[in-house]
């Protein structure tokens, strides 16, 4: 089982685009060199231009630039009582490459169903890209609008990804007051030629809204929409409200509480409000190591 698994993965197309972030890196010598030099600043120089203690959310994109490695894990429960849980979520890597950039790279998710109908596999791979815009620290405004690009490839094994590729548009943005913040983020998603009669055209538009309840606790509540446009979900829509709590700053003793790196878990429930839901009470567990 374990050789045909590791034959799936060398014989998959998600080997190659893993290696693309290592190969973008070493492409110049000279500013990689640079770019590794002043890695452990990245994350300290950010919080200067842009608000710095808001948390990542669940499910929402922030609209804040971050360093730092995710991963998640979801169980979905459809409406014929049956469970799916997503290993990795398409979560990975997130590096700040310039004061304005920062480049994502997720690592596969794996699909565990226990309908004992659906092949259990790998996921799709994807990228994405994101641009500050303009945003001001706590001292300046408080706030941050960022343009996100996010491209996904149809690498998943045994149909548990996309059956095309697809690319996504979104613009992102939040604003603090005081210890609260208000984030929205809104886009599309478009799918390659093949996927069009199958996807259509996504719009998804989701919000959150944070409080700071104690130094490292925060709660959220977050309302995630999705409509769809042509497809075979045209003219539906599915939205969910997602409650959730985020512990942030977390660090052994010996590293310092000044030192930039920390750890952050969280954990929150996607709940249905509209009729239509391909599923419901989804459970998400979050676990974001920033450096």
């Amino acid at each position: 089982m374990a050789s045909s698994l590791r034959n799936k993965i060398l014989g998959s197309r998600i080997l190659p685009l893993l290696l693309l972030p290592v190969a973008a890196v070493v492409v110049h010598d000279a500013s990689a060199q640079h770019y590794l030099r002043d890695f452990p600043n990245h994350a300290a120089e950010m919080k200067k231009v842009q608000p710095g203690n808001w948390q990542t959310p669940l499910v929402t994109t922030s609209a804040a630039l971050c360093q730092s490695y995710r991963f998640e894990a979801t169980r979905q429960i459809v409406p014929a009582g049956t469970s799916t849980w997503n290993v990795g979520n398409g979560r990975g890597f997130a590096l700040i490459l310039s004061n304005r950039m920062e480049f994502d790279t997720s690592v596969p998710n794996f699909a565990e169903h226990n309908d004992g109908k659906t092949a259990d596999g790998f996921g799709d791979y994807s990228i994405t890209g994101k641009t500050r815009l303009i945003s001001g620290n706590a001292d300046n405004g408080n706030y941050v609008v960022t343009a996100v690009v996010g491209q996904t490839f149809s690498t998943g094994l045994d149909k548990n990804g996309a059956i095309a590729p697809t690319r996504s548009y979104t613009l992102a943005g939040g604003k603090g007051f005081g210890p609260l913040n208000v984030q929205s983020a809104a886009g599309v998603t478009v799918p390659g030629s093949v996927g069009v009669p199958t996807i259509g055209y996504p719009v998804a538009w989701n919000s959150v809204i944070q409080d700071r309840v104690a130094s490292k606790v925060w709660v959220e509540l977050e309302n995630n929409l999705t409509v769809y446009n042509s497809g075979t979900h045209n003219g539906k829509k599915q939205n969910f409200v997602t409650p959730g709590v985020i512990v942030s700053g977390l660090r052994p003793s010996s590293w310092g509480e000044t030192n930039h790196k920390s750890f952050t878990v969280g954990a929150g429930m996607q709940i249905a409000t509209t009729s239509y839901h391909a599923n419901n009470h989804n459970l998400v567990l979050d676990f974001k190591m920033a450096f």
